[in-house]
Formats: C-alpha cells, structure tokens, sequence
C-alpha cells in the first residue's frame, strides 16, 4: 500500500504540470512537499530502542543476490522509461501536455498495485517479479518502436503501470519472505542497489544515444529485461 502511494503522487504531478506554468512549477512543487513529509516523519514515526543483535541470526545474503539483481533491473528500466517517455513524445511533435497526461494514465492504473500481496500470495513473488519485468520489457519496445504516436504511447503506459508499482510493492514482500528476522535491513540494501543502478543507468545510456538512435537503445534495453524477467522464471525460488 505504502509503494502504491506513488499512485496519487504521479496524479498531483500530473495535474500540477497541466494546470502550472513549466516543469519548474512541478520541481518546486514536489520539493515543498518532500519537505513537508519529511517534517511528518520526524514528528509522527515513533522512536524505538534499537534492536540487540545477539538474538538475531545472520542474514542468508546469498539468497538475496536474485531479488538484488531483480531491483537492479527494475530501476533502470523504470528510470529510463520515466527519462524518455515523454521525449518520444515530444519526438513526435505532440504537445508538451501528453507527458502530464501519460504520467496521470501511470498514476491510475498504477493503482492495481494495492493487489501485488494476493499475487504474491497466489504464485508467489519471484513470479510476481519476473512478470513485473516483463511488462516493463513490452512498455519499452512499445515505446521503442511506435512511441512517438499517442495510442502507443497511452498503451506503454497502461502496460508499465502494474509493473512499475508492483514491481516496487514486490520488492518487500520478496525480502521479508527470506528475511523476516532482518527485513527492514535487507530491503533497504536491495533498494539502494537498485537505486545506484537508477543513478548511473541514465548516464550511460546517455552516453549510447549519442551513438545510437532512441529507439535503438530502449529496443535493447527491452530484451535485456525480458531476458531477465525469463531468468526469474527459470530460476526456481
């Protein structure tokens, strides 16, 4: 529910960028009320003692490489769909508003996230996961290929949705069930892998289109992550 929250985030977005002067409303915008929940953070989480280690086990990290590996995947190609989602439209010679409205489709299909526990719990998260993947493998082929029309773009977003808020939603359920003792560390360690990975992928993936077309780059990237979204499945929990 918590991860699924980006939901209402992308539609206050959205909506603040439609009806504001630039992008830049949009920055000052999310800034203030980054600051104003990290105000309630501090004033609202409770303050607990911090936990003996003695009574804990040592975390098995060797089986948490795959779920590492997994959140690699999963923010760069969150990232870089997010990075140039709406340059393809622009490429197209669409209006700057599409981007708002693409973010707002993200934002309420994204919604199908709050069920990412009943589809852990049905096929377990490892499949949940693989199958995140793959819906951000078809969201950026999509958008690879016919990207800079309107219906591809609006049915990219529809597809990227539930594999961009499950994938996120996923990622503590999946830790939890391999370190439950622990799972507060062991997500937060999975997440700032992927994040690095969401720091530096853009960078060089700048660096290929400079190269190489558009296009080119995210069709590549697409099968990367169906390759990967097919090693989840094949590799049994």
């Amino acid at each position: 529910m918590i991860t699924t929250g980006t939901s209402a985030g992308l539609i206050a977005v959205a909506i603040v960028a439609m009806v504001g002067p630039g992008w830049r409303t949009v920055w000052a915008a999310v800034g203030l009320a980054s600051a104003a929940a990290a105000l309630l953070n501090l004033r609202w989480t409770p303050r607990v003692a911090p936990v003996s280690r003695g009574g804990i086990n040592r975390v098995p990290w060797r089986p948490l490489l795959l779920p590492a590996a997994y959140s690699v995947g999963y923010h760069l190609a969150t990232t870089l769909f997010f990075t140039y989602a709406a340059e393809t439209l622009r490429r197209g010679g669409l209006p700057p508003q599409s981007g708002s409205a693409l973010y707002a489709a993200i934002g309420v299909v994204g919604l199908v996230g709050l069920l990412t526990g009943r589809w852990s719990e049905a096929i377990g998260a490892q499949r949940v996961a693989a199958s995140c993947l793959g819906l951000l493998a078809v969201s950026l082929a999509i958008l690879a290929l016919a990207g800079d029309t309107w219906a591809a773009a609006l049915a990219a977003a529809v597809i990227f949705a539930p594999g961009y808020l499950g994938g996120a939603a996923v990622i503590a359920i999946w830790t939890s069930s391999l370190a439950p003792e622990r799972s507060i560390e062991v997500m937060t360690s999975v997440l700032t892998v992927g994040a690095l990975a969401a720091v530096v992928g853009p960078t060089v993936v700048g660096g290929l289109v400079g190269s190489f077309e558009l296009a080119t780059v995210l069709l590549g990237l697409a099968v990367l992550t169906a390759a990967g979204s097919a090693a989840l499945v094949a590799r049994r929990a």
